[in-house]
């Protein structure tokens, strides 16, 4: 049974149609003439039409229906879609009389009606702030009449009628009507060409064009409806001529839609305001540009030398001028935008004065001056729209808006045959202006809706001239599809390109050949974008035969990375590709100017019938297989899936791939991702990198002997004050002290100081109550060699990183101040004495990539920033060099290097034979006897020396610390630890049982540490694994190179060597996990001193490994006692290394258990007091002839020494009084180990025989 409630005729309700036949493909209502509706149902019988024409209460209509049926091709209505949409018609006959009438319909309040030129005649009708006016000139001067009283831009239809005799006649809208009367004698009206509809031809846009049509100026085309024209009282078919013409553009028909804003489709800040059927974004207060916003907006850099020079070909005058344009300058003066003539003395100039906008227009007789804003040199983005109609002009500076009359003048033509940005040639200057050049950066520079800055950086102007730079685009990839297969496509409606031409697009693909776009036309027109071998094609034809252009990128674009492709036609005959900022041109020579396109725009390809029909010129048989992005034709952007008309299941929303989202190998060196809508930027304040992705080396400057200092200095009223901080650098020195950074409070005593105290690096804050020092006491920094600090405070808590080592965190007890007020100056490379003058613990090195609260420091110097002063030896590097010479006096760690050459051996690289003592690992062992023609001792005891291999760069993994209040994510850069501190952060204990190494006093309080492993990125590096003698150069900078061929596991090794050779090395214990005892016959001795070879640290850079996860574990607040003991962080070893892990732990377990069993032996041994028996073979001794010393404090370690003091062996502990070794006082009358003979075990197994059996088994099988 049917059940009926509600009938429609001639279509629905807007947005309705889709919910009441959800299987129509038809969207839009009837258009035409209907008789005779009848419904019949049952009993019940109703005459629709009569219903409606009596206005029953049982039918309500919409829209404009009429009760008569006309001739429906003459009364058909037509759609301007775009601003550029223009219909030709025959000129106007009009010389001494002629009508014209029309409806139009629209909501946006600007657009050209309707214009045709002459030789000094003229006629227009223009829609203007919402009303109509009329301009008539017939050769002795020009009326501009307004002929509405009421706004017209309100969505309804509105009548214009139009009738001239002569000089004289009468225009009316709606229901007013105005006489007018054109000036001078003149009253005949010649026109010449074609009469435009909707806007003027690209070819008719000249100086020619009288500057009272302020429409044709602005370049605002009309967007609405317009039906019933009729011209000296003949109707024109506007349907068949929009057929005729531009049938993209113009549609044949007029409906409305509901608000389009609603579904907010301006991005990134952009506003969007209500359009005919469409939403115009309006981007200009943000960094993009595009239909919705999507893309990087163009900037352009200056530096006080550069320009950019627009020359307006012929010329223009106009009465009526919209300038948009965003900036950003430390500066309080500088020339934005100039406009000049040779032919006149006009003028408008825009610029920055005192830090204020000023604004200086001449129209002829004098100077009219604007003054607006303060403070705009505060670096930051302002946007400046100026609109002038005639002698009134409306001033917008971000969210102020003011209105300025400029008087009545005798002319209020602007004449203007170019354009200056950013500074302008003397010889112009005249008494125009005397701002200086400009120093920031700009965008958005639109003069009358033509975007300058992007045209220029995509070759769509040819008269212009820029010495600026253009920053580089991320070209951010929105509304993303995936062709998943060769032969599918989508089917879009026809390109509208009749006379303008804009697409825009963003592929990704790995197939080399495939066709992307092709639209066919009337006879031989066409347009197509293919690939061919991996580059880009862009073929058409206009109907004078194919011509075609071909990407001239460098590399092939099939390498499944996204590229941008523009194609623009910046006039009738010439023709652009762009693809990667790499552009290519192609000239149209024929007649034919317009691109005559009919039927679908196909997308990824075409039907598989269609291939073989394709025009010869294209290549293409087989589709593309990829990803599409960001598809923009003449301005009109979507999802193209959901508005295709021909959809495919085979094409899907979104591209696979880590590309367009943020994942952990995203950004290099510890750089922040941050997702951007389908895309993302990286963050590199925390890395001392930069770049797209944190790989670029940063700005570097050295800090020379001479002592120097770079300062920022905070402005009075700009003094920010904090409540966190964020400071990171890179640094390379040799110094043992001296100041990196020094930030100081201009109205109290807060200050924060990050300063290397004998080689550590330390940050001191103060925000009102007491010191808070926090520091890594456990790492040198001043090796030489490339480290990142990274520091952040949130309140008083804060923490600090070196490297990749543990992230030190400071939680301060008790009642603390937590903002750091008003920041006065930030201090690079030491401290200035404000009462001596002088620096204050200068330092010495080079420092790189220095972020205060993302403030590039360095950068700005570099700009020469006009808050930055550079005193004394600074000097600014190209680049991170590969070596420095040291200038500073000799650190510890030059100190524990030999003067001469390292000895070569052939092997392994990383071990040496060890000098570092014979192997007297307790107070009991006494060790044999020097032999002082060798040097050789007469015992079989070894001393392993430790000699650390090139490190691996540590895995990286996100780490999510909670530390408490005031703990913050420190994201840093990936590195291998320093020589002193692999296999952790472990600070060795001074006392009886273990050797001495001291590593500093662990300044302050710190709660706990964090062991932090961080994400593995997508760059690779490698380092050399030459040795080389540790001299006073510094390490080689980063360097990318390709992935390694492999990923096998690093194992340090110790070997055990004879301990012929002295040498003061002091031992250096590994990682107990990562050991292996390899023994082997000792080599014969050499003749002089074996020197260990130190392995670099390779420079910071990202890692190349996929690591496994690791815990993050807070390690219990330790006392503060001047130390701290920190375990390494956790070693995962993959499956790879597992058979060698094994073994590895194998022979260390075996070894500890020989050990523990000789100590509680030589234990045992030291409570007997039973006396060797004559004659058992023992020998004595000379226990006077040893000496047991360290060199003394500032002699280096591997000087020659009398024989005397170079036995350095048995068991040392530590005198924190004299800061050296002393050898433990041995007890008397104690028989040496080796003294001991057969006859001594004998007698003690017949006394101790069921304790000791075994204990004296195991030490026969050590002796032997």
């Amino acid at each position: 049974m049917l059940s009926t409630s509600v009938i429609y005729v001639g279509g629905t309700a807007p947005n309705t149609a889709a919910q009441l036949l959800p299987a129509s493909r038809v969207r839009s209502n009837f258009i035409g003439c209907v008789r005779k509706v009848e419904f019949i149902a049952d009993s019940v019988s109703l005459d629709l039409l009569s219903l409606a024409k009596s206005q029953s209460k049982l039918l309500r209509y919409h829209g404009d229906v009429q009760f008569f049926c006309q001739e429906m091709e003459a009364a058909d209505p037509i759609t301007f879609t775009t601003r550029e949409a223009f219909l030709a018609l025959p000129t106007w006959e009009g010389s001494k009389q002629g009508s014209i009438g029309f409806r139009f319909r629209t909501n946006e309040a600007t657009g050209l009606l309707m214009y045709n030129g002459g030789q000094g005649d003229v006629f227009a009708l223009e829609l203007l702030d919402g009303h109509v006016y009329l301009i008539l000139g017939l050769g002795s001067g020009i009326a501009k009449v307004k002929a509405s009283a009421k706004r017209c831009d309100d969505g309804q239809w509105h009548a214009v009628t139009l009738r001239r005799t002569g000089k004289n006649g009468r225009i009316a809208v709606d229901e007013a009507a105005y006489d007018f009367t054109t000036p001078g004698t003149a009253s005949q009206l010649d026109l010449e060409g074609p009469l435009f509809v909707g806007a003027l031809a690209p070819s008719d846009q000249g100086p020619n064009v009288p500057s009272e049509v302020w429409t044709a100026k602005l370049n605002y085309g009309y967007v609405g409806c317009l039906r019933q024209l009729v011209i000296n009282g003949k109707t024109v078919d506007l349907a068949a001529q929009a057929r005729e013409q531009d049938s993209g553009s113009l549609r044949p028909s007029c409906h409305t839609s509901p608000s389009q804003c609603d579904s907010q489709p301006c991005l990134n800040g952009g506003l969007c305001s209500e359009g005919w059927n469409r939403f115009v974004c309006d981007c200009t207060r943000t960094g993009f540009t595009g239909p919705v916003c999507a893309k990087d907006a163009s900037t352009l850099s200056f530096d006080g030398s550069q320009y950019l020079k627009i020359d307006i070909s012929e010329g223009s005058k106009t009465q009526a001028e919209d300038v948009q344009l965003r900036f950003r300058t430390p500066r309080p003066g500088g020339l934005l935008l100039a406009t000049t003539s040779d032919k006149a003395t006009t003028f408008l100039v825009l610029g920055l004065e005192n830090g204020k906008l000023k604004i200086v227009i001449n129209l002829g007789d004098k100077d009219k001056v604007i003054d607006l804003g303060q403070s705009l040199n505060d670096d930051t983005w302002h946007t400046v729209h100026i609109r002038r109609r005639g002698h009134k002009m409306d001033v917008h500076l971000d969210s102020d808006s003011k209105s300025y009359d400029l008087g009545e003048v005798d002319s209020m033509t602007l004449d203007i045959q170019s354009l200056h940005v950013g500074s302008i040639h003397p010889e112009h200057l005249k008494s125009m202006t005397s701002m200086p050049n400009f120093v920031g950066h700009l965008q958005h520079f639109i003069f009358n809706r033509k975007h300058y800055l992007d045209m220029a950086h995509s070759g769509q102007i040819s008269h212009f001239k820029v010495t600026a730079k253009f920053g580089k685009k991320d070209n951010i990839v929105h509304h993303p599809v995936t062709f998943k297969s060769k032969f599918t496509f989508l089917g879009l409606p026809q390109l509208r390109a009749y006379s303008t031409l804009n697409i825009y697009f963003q592929f990704k693909t790995m197939e080399p050949n495939g066709l992307i776009l092709y639209n066919a036309g009337k006879g031989q027109d066409f347009i197509a974008v293919e690939m061919v071998d991996g580059h880009l094609h862009y073929v058409f034809n206009l109907g004078d035969g194919p011509r075609g252009v071909r990407s001239n990128t460098k590399r092939a674009l099939n390498d499944n990375q996204w590229h941008a492709v523009t194609i623009g036609r910046p006039s009738l005959h010439h023709h652009t590709l762009m693809v990667d900022d790499m552009i290519a041109k192609v000239t149209s020579p024929g007649p034919n100017t317009h691109l005559d396109l009919q039927g679908l725009l196909y997308v990824g390809g075409v039907r598989r019938t269609m291939f073989l029909a394709l025009p010869r010129l294209l290549h293409s048989r087989q589709g593309f297989q990829g990803c599409l992005a960001s598809l923009d034709f003449n301005g009109e952007t979507g999802d193209p899936v959901r508005e295709s008309l021909i959809p495919s299941t085979l094409v899907s929303r979104g591209c696979p791939g880590s590309m367009t989202k943020c994942s952990n190998s995203a950004c290099a060196n510890h750089g922040v991702c941050v997702q951007v809508f389908n895309s993302y930027t990286c963050d590199c304040d925390m890395t001392s990198f930069s770049g797209p992705i944190c790989a670029d080396e940063s700005i570097s400057y050295e800090f020379g002997p001479g002592t120097g200092l770079i300062t920022l200095s905070f402005p009075q009223d700009k003094m920010p004050d904090t409540k966190a901080d964020l400071v990171a650098l890179g640094f390379i020195t040799m110094a043992d002290n001296g100041v990196l950074v020094r930030i100081d409070s201009g109205t109290s005593n807060d200050y924060m100081e990050l300063e290397i105290v004998d080689g550590n690096i330390y940050m001191v804050y103060n925000m009102g109550t007491e010191d808070h020092p926090i520091g890594e006491h456990s790492v040198h920094v001043n090796d030489g060699q490339y480290h990142v600090v990274r520091f952040t405070r949130s309140g008083p808590n804060s923490t600090i990183q070196v490297d990749e080592h543990n992230v030190r965190v400071k939680q301060p007890l008790g009642r603390q101040l937590t903002v750091f007020n008003s920041h006065s100056t930030i201090q690079v490379g030491g401290k200035k004495n404000p009462l001596r003058g002088g620096i204050e613990r200068p330092f010495q090195g080079i420092i790189s990539g220095l972020v205060v609260n993302g403030d590039r420091i360095l950068d700005m110097a570099a700009e020469d920033d006009p808050r930055i002063s550079v005193q004394g030896d600074v000097e600014l590097l190209m680049s991170l060099p590969l070596s420095l010479q040291q200038r500073s006096v000799p650190s510890d760690h030059q100190m524990q290097q030999h003067a001469g050459a390292s000895p070569n051996y052939e092997g392994d690289d990383l071990v040496y034979s060890g000098g570092g003592g014979s192997g007297c690992w307790d107070d009991e062992d006494d060790c044999g006897e020097s032999d002082s023609s060798t040097g050789r001792t007469r015992d079989d005891l070894i001393t392993p020396v430790y000699i650390p291999p090139t490190p691996r760069p540590y895995p990286r993994t996100t780490p999510s610390i909670s530390g408490g209040a005031g703990s913050n994510y420190v994201h840093g850069r990936s590195s291998a630890p320093p020589r002193h501190a692999m296999g952790g952060l472990e600070d060795t204990n001074c006392d009886d049982e273990e050797d001495c190494i001291e590593n500093g006093s662990g300044l302050g309080e710190v709660s706990f540490n964090i062991n932090q492993n961080t994400p593995a990125t997508p760059a690779f590096v490698t380092t050399t694994g030459t040795q080389q003698e540790v001299s006073e150069n510094f390490a080689n900078p980063p360097r990318v190179l390709p992935p390694p061929t492999h990923d096998m596991d690093m194992i340090q090794k110790f070997v055990i060597t004879p301990p012929s050779i002295p040498s003061t090395t002091l031992f250096k214990r590994p990682p107990p996990e990562e050991v292996i005892v390899t023994h082997h016959r000792p080599p014969p001795p050499p003749l002089y001193p074996v020197i260990p070879q130190q392995t670099p640290r390779p420079p910071h850079r990202a890692s190349t490994r996929s690591p496994p996860t690791m815990q993050i574990v807070p390690i219990p607040d330790m006392p503060v006692t001047g130390r701290e003991s920190n375990k390494p962080p956790p070693k995962i070893k993959t499956s790879s290394a597992a058979d060698n892990t094994a073994m590895v732990i194998g022979i260390i377990a075996g070894v500890l258990i020989v050990v523990v069993i000789v100590a509680l032996v030589v234990y045992r041994v030291r409570s007997w007091t039973l006396a060797a028996s004559p004659g058992s073979g023992g020998y004595k001794v000379d226990e006077t002839a040893k000496r047991y010393h360290f060199p003394p404090a500032g002699t280096a370690p591997y000087q020659s020494q009398p024989p005397s003091a170079q036995h350095m062996n048995g068991a040392l502990k530590c005198d924190p009084t004299q800061n050296k070794m002393v050898k433990q006082p041995k007890k008397k009358d104690v028989k040496d180990l080796k003294e001991w003979s057969l006859h001594d075990i004998n007698d003690l197994e017949q006394r101790y025989a069921p304790q000791t059996q075994m204990v004296i088994v195991m030490m026969l099988i050590v002796r032997v």
